[in-house]
């Protein structure tokens, strides 16, 4: 069923993503932000041309977020991932270009 709805959207010409890739969810204890950053980093070099998702779930620690989830401390670092200098340059080094959903409905890929 989920390959007749990727034929279905390609024909429609529906933009879709080419890969997935996202760091595990849960926080393991001991697991330093190092070793998360080093997980990142590889992900992220040398991917593939095309439309790449990275799922992660950032987040400031707060005391709901702590009722919610023992991961709380994942989230964190996932949040501080996501604006590290290294990281930034990381994705200029790679030519990685950080694309909205939208920027992929219009095609801005194409060019």
């Amino acid at each position: 069923m989920f390959c007749e709805r990727i034929e279905f959207a390609k024909g429609r010409g529906v933009p879709l993503i080419d890969d997935l890739i996202g760091l595990p969810y849960p926080y393991n204890a001991g697991e330093s932000y190092d070793d998360v950053k080093k997980q990142l980093i590889g992900k992220l070099t040398g991917l593939k041309p095309g439309i790449t998702q990275l799922t992660t779930h950032p987040s400031y620690v707060s005391e709901e977020l702590i009722a919610v989830t023992p991961h709380y401390r994942k989230r964190e670092m996932e949040y501080a991932l996501l604006i590290d200098p290294d990281i930034k340059r990381l994705l200029e080094t790679e030519g990685i270009r950080l694309a909205s959903w939208k920027m992929v409905r219009d095609g801005f890929y194409k060019n």
